[in-house]
């Protein structure tokens, strides 16, 4: 995997070349990105100094570069603003990408980029009309004639509104989705017909922003096949290590299987993904170095990015002011490697994501704060609080929430699938899926029963049935239902809210051989829930659930450990396991239990040897001989 450096442009003047030289090389960089984010009267003689600079850079193997905002690069114009269905300006601060003042006067910036004799112009990922948080956009006049010409008729605000949050897939929904590519589509052309008139062998790389990605009908292939110009086409993904310091999800975790799921759909159609390790916004007081470790090695270990963007520098100050960046990259760099080599030729286990990247053409809803809807993806959290892989190519058990299950194709569940009550229930009315539900009606309560608390009070609580007995305190209702089970649901545990009880967790095989494992819960509403997700029995339930399903043992398995992130890759002669310890407690001595018997064991920033595992036949195990502390990585290798 390439490295790229990204820092300031303006701040070109001020570093000792020979210095930030030295610190690309360190990070193991072959291009540096120079950021100019805003519009400024300095902009040209910034330029200037980056062209005296070129044969600096490419005569010591490092290749400059420009990058630069987009809708966002001139915030203090009177140009046309992103607007709101409310009719208000997006909290985005985004230009519209409609308004061709706005487009004139920003590819002027882009040919004064262009003429420094750079190779390649990348694209800051504001090239988008929403951000996480701000409301579903644009209702601006040009937008609307837009949506008028789209559906071959006169319509207004309140029309659109209507259609987009009241109703199921309409063509008011497609003319909204269709306009927000179509004037993105308009924005990409006009940027890449500037860049021709100055040079056109210039590349221009697009950064994907979050809502490119099933949140609004944007489609990032398509516009980076608009901006590259004449070279194969590359897209920087999104989810980064700041993700934790926004609260972009539970924690980076989820970020990094939404990258690593865009990789896997970007390598599929020949495109080479880059990763965004930013740690904004900098230094290591705000966002760790570990983090970004974690996310590199991570990065590493997927095989499915091509290149990365690593924020070795504070590029607000100095090149002295943070060295802790760099410091954490020479400490882990004789890794990087070793986790390549022995990742790389292997196939990922684990469950299957079913959360498409078109859902939003299929879903009875639409978010009125649509890129949130992407961000944070119940599913990834779940997977992650259990410490279980996820792949994004089918063949293994499915994990299906939510809206995710509509348009289903239903071959996959040959494969099994995890269910959360909301995909449950749309299985059954859309696709007539027998899942074990008799009939379900809204949860009725004794109002008069002790009321749970933060503190999960044990007046509400899951007793697992399948372990024992025992016995988890709840905070709250995770948006249960009253069910009736056929006699031949197996059922694994309860829930007893406000005095009630109710079917928690089963498992069912109907007459097509077709496993579920459904829980009586919505997987947004429980993971907000105390006790409702996190926990030992909930994630024992689940692998043994998982097992079920395929008729034989997990391939790779590290349990009772919280937030412990884990990939799984295989092929005939071998298994590679990856942990990341992601909490604050060490792990005291981690056990890796594997589903095949293999002989010969290569440990990476670990050591631990293979034994017989007690609790299988014929099974073996890894035992490490030392813990694995907070926010530190290892690496195994089993072979035959």
């Amino acid at each position: 995997m390439k490295i790229t450096v990204p820092t300031m442009l303006n701040l070109l003047e001020d570093y000792d070349r020979k210095e930030l030289l030295t610190a690309l090389k360190s990070l193991g960089a072959d291009e540096v990105f120079f950021a100019q984010c805003n519009a400024s009267s300095e902009m040209q003689r910034y330029c200037d100094t980056l062209q005296k600079s070129i044969p600096f850079f490419r005569e010591n193997g490092i290749e400059p570069c420009i990058w630069m905002t987009t809708l966002s690069f001139l915030p203090n114009k009177s140009y046309t603003p992103v607007i709101t269905y409310e009719g208000e300006p997006s909290a985005a601060a985004l230009n519209c990408p409609l308004d061709d003042a706005f487009l004139r006067d920003y590819c002027n910036f882009i040919r004064i980029a262009a003429r420094t004799g750079v190779k390649k112009i990348v694209l800051d990922d504001d090239l988008r009309l929403h951000l996480p948080g701000t409301k579903l956009s644009c209702f601006c006049p040009a937008h609307m004639k837009l949506y008028a010409d789209l559906l071959s008729e006169e319509v207004d605000a309140e029309t659109m509104r209507r259609n987009l949050f009241d109703s199921a897939p309409n063509r008011y929904r497609k003319a909204w989705m269709d306009g927000v590519q179509l004037a993105l589509e308009h924005a990409a052309g006009t940027i890449r017909t500037a860049v021709d008139e100055i040079d056109p062998a210039i590349e221009v790389l697009l950064c994907c922003g979050p809502s490119l990605f099933g949140g609004d009908g944007s489609d990032p292939i398509k516009l980076g096949h608009i901006l590259r110009g004449r070279h194969p086409l590359s897209l920087r993904t999104i989810g980064a290590p700041y993700w934790q310091i926004c609260h972009l999800g539970r924690n980076m975790l989820s970020a990094l299987d939404f990258a690593r799921h865009q990789a896997y759909e970007l390598t599929k159609q020949g495109v080479t993904a880059i990763a965004e390790g930013d740690v904004y916004p900098r230094p290591r007081a705000y966002t760790s170095s570990a983090l970004l470790e974690i996310f590199h090695t991570v990065c590493l270990a997927d095989g499915n990015f091509g290149r990365m963007m690593k924020y070795g520098l504070d590029y607000t100050s100095s090149l002295q002011y943070e060295p802790g960046y760099i410091a954490a990259d020479q400490r882990n760099k004789s890794l990087y490697s070793q986790i390549e080599a022995i990742f790389n030729g292997k196939k990922s286990w684990g469950l299957h994501l079913v959360e498409p990247f078109d859902r939003i053409s299929h879903t009875h809803t639409v978010s009125r704060t649509p890129e949130m809807e992407v961000c944070v993806s119940p599913a990834r959290e779940f997977a992650n609080t259990m410490s279980i892989p996820l792949v994004f190519e089918p063949g293994t058990p499915n994990l299906i929430f939510g809206e995710n299950a509509r348009n289903l194709d239903v071959r996959l569940l040959q494969n099994g699938a995890v269910l959360d009550l909301p995909a449950a229930l749309i299985l059954m009315q859309e696709k007539q899926l027998d899942l074990g539900i008799i009939s379900y009606s809204e949860a009725q309560f004794d109002e008069n029963a002790e009321q749970a608390t933060n503190c999960g009070n044990v007046s509400n609580r899951e007793i697992y049935l399948d372990q024992n007995g025992e016995k988890v305190g709840l905070s709250g209702d995770p948006g249960v239902m009253k069910l009736y089970l056929k006699g031949s649901a197996e059922l694994l545990s309860r829930f007893i809210l406000k005095g009630c009880s109710f079917p928690a967790a089963f498992r069912y095989q109907n007459a097509d051989g077709q496993r579920f494992l459904i829980y009586n819960f919505n997987a947004k509403k429980a993971l907000a829930t105390w006790g409702a997700v996190q926990g030992y029995c909930r994630q024992n339930q689940l692998f043994r659930a998982v097992e079920w399903m395929m008729n034989r043992r997990c391939p790779a398995s590290c349990l009772g450990n919280p937030d412990l992130y884990t990939m799984v890759k295989q092929n005939e002669t071998g298994i590679a396991v990856g942990l990341w310890n992601y909490f604050e407690d060490a792990i005291q001595q981690p056990v890796i239990c594997l589903g095949e018997s293999y002989r010969k064991l290569t440990c990476v920033n670990c050591e631990g040897v293979l034994e017989a595992d007690p609790t299988a036949d014929g099974g073996r195990r890894v035992v490490l001989n030392r813990p694995l502390s907070a926010y530190s990585f290892c690496f195994i290798l089993a072979e035959k």
